[in-house]
Order: C-alpha cells, then sequence, then structure tokens
C-alpha cells in the first residue's frame, strides 16, 4: 500500500457546498425537502491508498479492500423511550447492513480526530473527537429536534470531508422525534423497517449521494473522474445524468439498452431533492429516491452508484431484487407518460385512479401521480393495505381468507370478489401463495382461505361460491419477480440466509434479525 500522510490541520472546503437533505414523511408529499446550504470543513488526515497490485487484486475479485468502519455518536434528546429505541433497535442494525455490505478503497490510517474544530455541523464538537478519537472512516453525529405539526422526519448534512480523496468523514442526521415513532416487532414491524429505510437514505446522502459531490469522486486510478456528470434530453428536455461506468453498465443490462447514458436524476422539487435523487419516474421502490414510500429497497443501482463513487467496493450480495421496468429496452425510458391516457405501454404505469397492487406485490394502493413522476401515474401504496401490516385485517371484507402480518408470506392480488348480487368496483387482497414447476410448466397456486386457486397464465379467475372474479398474474413472470422469495437486506448482516429466510444469530431476531432478541 501507498501511503498519503499530511499534518491534521483544518481549513474551509471552499469548492462545494452540501445540502441538508430533510425527509419528508407523508407518502403523498414526495418531494418535499427542506434545504438549507452548509459548508463542510476538509480535514488534513492518513489515508491509505490502494497500490497498483491492489487494484488489480481487486478488479479479479480478490478484493484486500478492508470494510467501511461506522462510528456513530449520540447527541439525542426526547424521551427515554425515543433515544433507547434509536440507539438500540434502530441505527444499529443499519450499522451493521452498511458495515458488511461495503468495503472502503481508502480508510484511514489514523484515528477519525479533530482537535481545532470547536463545531460540527453547527454543533459542539463532540469531545471523542477532539481527544482520543475514534477508530472508524466514517461517523454519524445524530441529533434530534421535537418538531410538531410538520411531516419532516430526518434530515442530513456532511460536517468534514477528507483533503485527500474528498470523501466525506462526518455527517450528522438530525431525527424529528415527532415524526419516528418507537416500534416493536409485535406492534409495528412495518413502522420499524419504514424508519430504517428513512434513516438508511440520510445515512447514504452523508456518504456522498448529493450533486455537491459529483465533482469529487475518482476512477480506479485514484485521478477525479471528468464527462461523468452529463445532459440528456428526456421527452424533450434538457436532464441530468450521472454517467459512472458500473452504474451505467448494470443500468444497461437491466433494461436490454445499450445505448443508455446513465441514470437520469430527479429534476422536480426542492434544490435539496432534484439533482441528489434518482428520476422516481423510473426508481420509485430504490432507497435512493425521493420521497418516504413502504417497499423501499437497496437495489443493485444503490450499491452500483456508491462503486461509481470510486471510494466504496460494494457486496452485491446484499442488494434486494428490483424488477420496475426490467428487460423493456431503451423505449421504457424514453417513452412519454401521459397521466391522462385510458392505456399504458407499460403495466409498471397505470392509468385512472383506481385501487390495484404495487408493482412490488407488497399490497394495495391507488394509482397516483406526482410532481416528480413526470406525470407517469405508479400504483402508490397505502399502510392500510399493505399486507405485512398486521392491521390491514381490520380494512378488508374478508379478513378470514386474507393473511396480514410481517414475515407471512402473502402478496397483493386484485379481483372484485362479493357475495352480493352486484358487482363491486376492483379491489386487492393480501393472500399466501406457492409457485411450482419451471419454463412453461410454472403454476402459482393462490389460497382464498383453506381454497386452492390456481393460475396457468394471466386472466380472470373465478372462485366459487362469490360473483366477480380474482386476476391472475402470469405465472412465469410473476414467480420470478414479484413473487420471489428472498432474505431482506442480508438478514442486516446478522444471521444468515437459508433457502431465503433468515437464520438469526444469537441476540437476534426478526424476518431481517433487525432486532435484538433480549
Amino acid at each position: 500500500m501507498s501511503i498519503f500522510k499530511s499534518l491534521l490541520t483544518i481549513s474551509l472546503l471552499s469548492l462545494s457546498l452540501v445540502l441538508i437533505h430533510a425527509h419528508d414523511h407523508s407518502e403523498t408529499m414526495f418531494c418535499k425537502h427542506d434545504t438549507l446550504e452548509f459548508n463542510p470543513d476538509i480535514i488534513d488526515i492518513e489515508e491509505i491508498h490502494p497500490s497498483a497490485e491492489d487494484r488489480i487484486l481487486a478488479s479479479t475479485g480478490a478484493t484486500t479492500y478492508p470494510g467501511l468502519r461506522i462510528y456513530a455518536h449520540y447527541a439525542l434528546d426526547g424521551t427515554e423511550e425515543f433515544t433507547t429505541y434509536v440507539e438500540n433497535e434502530l441505527i444499529p442494525p443499519i450499522v451493521s447492513l452498511l458495515e458488511a455490505a461495503l468495503k472502503l478503497k481508502y480508510p484511514l490510517g489514523t484515528p477519525l480526530k479533530t482537535t481545532t474544530q470547536k463545531t460540527l455541523c453547527g454543533v459542539p464538537t463532540p469531545s471523542v473527537f477532539s481527544t482520543t478519537g475514534v477508530d472508524a472512516d466514517f461517523a454519524i453525529i445524530l441529533t434530534s429536534d421535537n418538531t410538531t405539526g410538520t411531516s419532516w422526519v430526518a434530515s442530513a448534512s456532511n460536517c468534514l470531508v477528507s483533503s485527500g480523496i474528498k470523501r466525506p468523514l462526518i455527517a450528522k442526521l438530525l431525527l424529528n422525534s415527532a415524526a419516528i415513532k418507537p416500534n416493536t416487532e409485535e406492534d409495528n414491524p412495518l413502522g420499524h423497517e419504514y424508519n430504517m429505510y428513512v434513516l438508511m437514505h440520510e445515512i447514504f446522502h452523508g456518504l456522498g449521494f448529493s450533486q455537491n459531490f459529483f465533482s469529487n469522486y475518482v476512477d480506479d486510478l485514484g485521478n477525479l473522474r471528468t464527462g461523468h456528470i452529463k445532459k440528456v434530453l428526456l421527452t424533450g428536455t434538457s436532464r441530468t445524468v450521472l454517467d459512472l461506468p458500473p452504474l451505467t453498465q448494470r443500468l444497461r443490462n437491466f433494461y436490454g439498452c445499450p445505448t443508455l447514458e446513465g441514470a437520469f436524476m430527479e429534476d422536480d422539487g426542492g434544490s435539496g431533492t432534484s439533482g441528489s435523487h434518482w428520476e422516481r419516474r423510473f426508481f420509485p421502490f430504490d432507497l435512493l429516491s425521493s420521497g418516504a414510500i413502504h417497499g423501499r429497497k437497496i437495489t443493485e443501482f444503490t450499491l452500483a452508484y456508491l462503486e461509481g463513487t470510486g471510494w466504496y467496493a460494494p457486496d452485491y450480495s446484499y442488494a434486494e431484487p428490483f424488477f420496475f421496468g426490467k428487460g423493456l429496452g431503451c423505449d421504457f425510458i424514453y417513452h412519454t407518460c401521459n397521466s391522462t391516457a385510458t392505456s399504458s405501454p407499460f403495466e409498471e404505469y397505470c392509468t385512472g385512479t383506481g385501487r390495484d397492487c404495487t408493482e412490488i406485490g407488497n399490497g394495495g394502493g391507488f394509482c397516483k401521480t406526482d410532481v416528480c413522476t413526470d406525470s407517469c401515474r405508479f400504483v402508490t401504496p397505502q399502510k392500510e393495505y399493505n399486507c405485512e401490516n398486521p392491521a390491514g385485517v381490520y380494512y378488508t371484507s374478508f379478513p378470514s381468507k386474507q393473511v396480514f402480518g410481517r414475515g407471512l408470506g402473502s402478496k397483493c392480488f386484485s379481483g372484485n370478489l362479493t357475495t352480493g348480487s352486484k358487482e363491486i368496483s376492483q379491489t386487492t387482497y393480501c393472500l399466501n401463495f406457492t409457485c411450482s414447476g419451471t419454463g412453461l410448466q410454472t403454476v402459482l397456486n393462490v389460497n382464498w382461505g383453506t381454497t386452492q386457486l390456481t393460475c396457468t397464465q394471466a386472466g380472470p379467475l373465478v372462485v366459487p361460491g362469490y360473483k366477480g372474479q380474482i386476476n391472475c398474474p402470469d405465472p412465469i413472470k410473476y414467480c420470478d419477480t414479484t413473487g420471489k422469495q428472498y432474505c431482506p437486506r442480508g438478514c442486516s448482516a446478522r444471521g444468515k440466509c437459508v433457502n431465503n429466510k433468515c437464520v438469526c444469530n444469537k441476540g437476534f431476531k426478526g424476518v431481517d434479525c433487525a432486532w435484538r432478541d433480549i
């Protein structure tokens, strides 16, 4: 390894302004990100630079990069219940996951320490950073406020950046204790997962997912990237595209579009949203899209972006399945969506305002558009109809036929079944199912209570004793996408994935091993 050494001195970083990103709680107000300008400081600190031999080994898969070390410092105000929840149940599984999923190409050679900085991100510098320092490569300072009558949940801002590779070193997360409700595995596991994804989203901003860091990204040799920030026409409008080699190639393979220029960035919302998130028209359920929505995922594109910064080396086994637009070619990207159209060439986009299943099958919702989707409509999930919400049973006419609850394996199916004489509008159901067979012989078996329904092709299916129908999806596609089982978030790096189920290490529990077992 070659070593970059310099004195531990601090000066203002004048080259980039980093935005504070505030995450909105509402599922319908996707684009609300309040923003403030903040000048991060730059610190000269020892960074270990990989040698040419190390890079060659890494390129062949025999990586020698060390794991990312994260330190969380808590300076929270609020009730004991709130602080205990954040410190013991919310942040630790996120840190565990990120430390396992990310390796670092330029680790620090000394403790992360600042001796002359009186404040960090507008708060007094925690003494641990000015005395011994912390054995970490990235640190989070968690503070909180109690703001009622608003929908923001959390915000992130960058405090300190390394002078050598210009990588973020310290970020502050400000949490709204009025919006983050402590949950337990028993009473609201879905709410806990929602909180986790909101804070992971903000931590990714802290790791460098911001347009103000784009110019700091480096290539495989450690040189500043050039030409990766592009302007590309999309339906007649000039849009920002981020062209990072690992990201762009994965997007091309995913869509089947060999000419795709890169990832289109969001162009709507406030200054903290536009330019610093994926375009939600294409990535509604990706962690790095704007807005709070149930069912977000850490996708291969989430991780490919981090690899593209040149700072991180991700483990793609932690990517969660994503298939919104998969295999639909360049037309899916460049086709104009019309929110008033009576039909759409792609089933990912809906028309009208009716109720249906979300594209990822986690529950029911309504066909909607908003200012961040370029007039494209997709089924926006509603918590009341989420299959993993135990309280969902109270919002259905057939509670004994359906299954609601975290980890119980049900998915959303649409239909209009009724025991009455009049036809009803389409609604949604949460039902257990199994897939059997392979290829053209794939069969989808759906359980309506104790009655097993068999879907052999896409189309309506009559249920004995009911008026109306259940809508069968294409079994071949469904069993390979929406219905495919997997271990959420790689079991939070706290267990092993066995037959698509998490077997948690001692001391942890839950379908994703995110909870302490005490």
